[in-house]
């Protein structure tokens, strides 16, 4: 007689029958990885650009008032004791803040009133209470897993935007209206 093994046919799907082509799924996958790195990579070399730019264009603020503001917007919001930098940058247009492990906010380097560095400041520290720059991380991510869905690119701009109103509405909280108004002059500016 003859064996069992001389008797088997090659089953389709079968390790006998080596399949060369990758599965849509297997290629669907390769696809999704490759939008994902090239996400992640692009905005981390958009972060760096942007740090090496800061890095070489920062200074130290010596205003006193402006010191001295900062240390009191600080205690106003509870955060004395949080290490939080303040530098000048010449090639900024507007106030930011940046660094989620080493926080630090960043004003442009043009004269700003007294009444509205105080404004300025407690805006960016606002951010910082508010965890916003962790949001923003978090937005980035979303957006580099789902880079294939155009519905996110439209949210984006409206979770920043949401992010800044917040920031207003906190500021804002409890003030009247000519405060309001300067407020808004100075966001405006």
């Amino acid at each position: 007689g003859t064996s069992r093994s001389q008797k088997r046919e090659a089953v389709p799907g079968s390790s006998d029958n080596v399949n060369l082509i990758p599965s849509i799924w297997n290629m669907l996958l390769i696809l999704w990885v490759l939008g994902f790195v090239f996400s992640i990579a692009k905005n981390f070399l958009q972060y760096r650009n942007f740090k090496q730019i800061v890095t070489r264009w920062a200074k130290e603020v010596s205003d006193p008032y402006t010191l001295e503001s900062f240390e009191f917007v600080k205690a106003k919001l509870g955060l004395e004791n949080k290490n939080i930098g303040l530098l000048v940058v010449s090639t900024l247009s507007t106030p930011m803040l940046t660094g989620l492990i080493k926080p630090v906010i960043l004003l442009p380097e043009k004269s700003i009133a007294d009444d509205e560095m105080e404004l300025i400041l407690e805006h960016e520290l606002t951010h910082y209470k508010h965890k916003d720059l962790w949001v923003n991380l978090i937005a980035v991510l979303a957006i580099s897993i789902h880079w294939f869905n155009p519905i996110l690119y439209f949210c984006l701009p409206a979770i920043y935007g949401d992010g800044e109103s917040y920031c207003d509405e906190t500021v804002l909280k409890n003030k009247n209206k000519d405060y309001r108004r300067f407020y808004g002059e100075v966001i405006i500016s």
